[in-house]
């Protein structure tokens, strides 16, 4: 007969070397499978230092990253900005060609921030360049547009851009000389700044052109409201 799965030769039962008596001591107690204890195996952390190690190794990749698509995008935007000026201000103005191309600035915003995001290049670098060539266009815009001939209700909403603008400046480096956190920038903050980028060239054409006046003033008013209330 069988009894745990073993007979003997001679046809009678094999005991179970485990039981006590017999000299043995049960698999699960011996030292090539218990550490110690004599209880079973111990699990190893092996897998999970992996995991730890490679998480460090990603977030160093992530903070070591300089020439990326975003970045170079957010790097063209800000050498843009000279051009912009140069259109609003040269002796023979070209607000149309100007408009065309902050409300291109504009759409690049977008472009890098997707781009990092669909093609994991984000980095240290683009947390902090995105934002800052954000700040630097619109305070150049709004600078522009209060120099030329622009309706009362625009002026104000110029001024209002900027001193928000000079506001969130001085209280990021505040916090940043005072060793706080970086704050990240949050969706509701980008589409805000997207918002007023597409409502700055619109009054910029609402100026520059007779025919159409009104259409891009309430293109620009509509964008306005949206990104800064």
């Amino acid at each position: 007969c069988r009894v745990n799965g073993s007979t003997s030769s001679n046809g009678g039962v094999t005991p179970y070397s485990g039981y006590p008596g017999t000299g043995t001591v049960p698999a699960s107690r011996t030292p090539s499978n218990a550490r110690g204890t004599g209880f079973g195996p111990v699990p190893t952390r092996g897998p999970r230092a992996e995991s730890w190690g490679g998480e460090d190794l990603a977030c160093a990749s992530m903070r070591s990253r300089i020439l990326t698509v975003p970045n170079l995008i957010s790097a063209v935007r800000l050498l843009s900005v000279p051009v912009f000026l140069w259109l609003c201000w040269k002796p023979d103005p070209a607000p149309v060609a100007a408009a065309v191309l902050l409300a291109v600035l504009g759409a690049t915003d977008w472009v890098d921030g997707w781009s990092a995001r669909r093609y994991d290049q984000g980095s240290e670098l683009g947390k902090i360049l995105d934002p800052t060539a954000d700040r630097v266009l619109l305070v150049a815009a709004a600078v522009a547009l209060l120099t030329f001939d622009v309706q009362f209700p625009v002026v104000v909403l110029l001024w209002v851009v900027l001193v928000r603008e000079v506001v969130i400046a001085a209280v990021t480096v505040s916090l940043a000389v005072a060793g706080a956190r970086r704050i990240d920038v949050v969706w509701a903050g980008k589409a805000g700044t997207l918002a007023v980028m597409f409502a700055l060239p619109a009054f910029l054409l609402a100026d520059a052109v007779e025919a159409g006046s009104l259409i891009f003033s309430l293109i620009g008013w509509g964008f306005a409201i949206a990104g800064v209330v």
